[in-house]
């Protein structure tokens, strides 16, 4: 069994589907005000463009030809200005693991990934956010030295 982590291709598109469905899923229990039940986040003709774009790395977990991870992760450079230093830091804007293949380390691989990819280019950090509620993830976040920012609060106005 082949295990790699690549950047993702437009051959893989139907598998990150499948993944975005996935978390879009676990998003709508935790805040269905907000997230649909079904769909997609990004269209097939988004998807090959975030692929083709190298300020937003895509990388998958494939197992012998099927995705069962991936991070869409932006490259964002802060810009200095009086009060704050310019910084480079890489962004995950998205990590899943496909539902039969988590508590197999794979999410933890790919963080490190992220992370050594992150410093090769010169990142200062690595930064995510979770959605209140989310508990596997903070907690699994936290497992692998994560720690809060910032932290956006609200008020649902009815």
């Amino acid at each position: 069994m082949a295990n790699v982590i690549r950047r993702a291709s437009k051959n893989d598109i139907k598998d990150i589907l499948v993944l975005l469905e996935q978390v879009l899923k676990i998003h709508n229990k935790i805040r269905p005000d907000i997230f649909k039940e079904d769909g997609y986040k990004y269209s097939r003709e988004q998807l090959e463009a975030i692929i083709a774009d190298d300020s937003k790395p895509v990388y998958v977990y494939d197992i012998d030809g099927v995705v069962v991870a991936h991070a869409f992760c932006w490259i964002r450079i802060s810009e200095e200005t009086p009060a704050k230093v310019k910084r480079k830091t890489m962004f995950i804007d998205d990590l899943v693991v496909r539902d039969d293949y988590r508590g197999k380390g794979i999410g933890t691989t790919m963080l490190e990934y992220v992370k050594k990819e992150a410093k090769g280019i010169g990142c200062v950090s690595v930064t995510l956010d979770v959605w209140d509620g989310n508990d596997p993830a903070i907690e699994f976040y936290n497992k692998n030295g994560f720690k809060p920012q910032q932290i956006i609060m609200e008020e649902v106005l009815e």
